[in-house]
Order: structure tokens, then sequence, then C-alpha cells
């Protein structure tokens, strides 16, 4: 009986205390339901995010809230936006994880889809238990066949 009370502590005690892939991936997938969700954008991101578009402008997380608000009021576009996440990869350094991905943006208009890929490289921070987006970088890739 001893035994297995001691095997069972350190078990538990060399059990990863979560595991970051599968938490980053459902925080990801979770967000890219949703991108045009203030609530959903103001999860996501950390306060002091880094952000940087395919063009090379920098902004942060105020610019992007901001920038989800404004297409929320403003005049409808006609547009449907979604977002798929392929190809992530999570390389966790304690409480702090590297997260790239393909990211595939759907833009439907008058019944036609067009898909644009981007490489996205994603620096993820954990505090207070949540996963939160510090740094993303995109990059335009060809279309794909």
């Amino acid at each position: 009986m001893v035994a297995a009370v001691a095997l069972f502590a350190v078990a538990a005690r060399a059990a990863p205390a979560s595991n970051a892939e599968a938490d980053i991936t459902r925080v990801l997938r979770e967000y890219l339901a949703d991108t045009d969700d203030v609530a959903a954008n103001e999860r996501f991101w950390a306060d002091d995010l880094i952000y940087t578009d395919a063009h090379g402008n920098r902004s942060g997380k105020k610019d992007v809230l901001e920038a989800v608000a404004s297409a929320k009021t403003g005049p409808p576009s006609g547009k449907t936006f979604t977002h798929e996440a392929r190809d992530i990869r999570v390389h966790r350094y304690g409480d702090t994880a590297v997260v790239a991905l393909t990211l595939l943006a759907h833009i439907t208009e008058a019944g036609k889809t067009t898909t644009i890929p981007h490489a996205i490289t994603g620096v993820f921070h954990r505090e207070a238990g949540s996963w939160r987006a510090v740094a993303w970088q995109s990059a335009d890739l060809p279309p794909g066949p």
C-alpha cells in the first residue's frame, strides 16, 4: 500500500501541469472561429501585443481592437470572412511558446470564395493560467492549387 501511494505521488509530480500544445491550439481555434468579435480579440491578444502584418506594419492590441470594432460598426461590405489554421506547430519554453501555422483566410463575396494563405509565427505567454498571443507576424503565401 505504501509503495502504491509513493508511486502515485511520483507519477503525479512527473505529470505536466498542462498540455501546452493542446491548450494553445484550442485557444487559437476558438479565436479563429470568431475573429470579428471584440471580446474574442480581447481574450486572445495580450495587452502588450506586437502585431506585424504581411506588409510590415506594426500595431498593438489597442489598434487591433479598434479595427475590429470599426469593422463591426461600419457599412456592411457584403463579404464574409472565415479562418482556418493548418500545420500548427507549438514549441514550449516554460510559460512561453512559439507557434507556427498556416492560416487560411476564406473570403466569400457574391457566392464566390477566395482563399488567401498566410504563414504565421506567434509567441504566446501563459499568465494566470491563460495563454495569450504577445507577438504575431504574418507573411503572405502564394495561393495554392
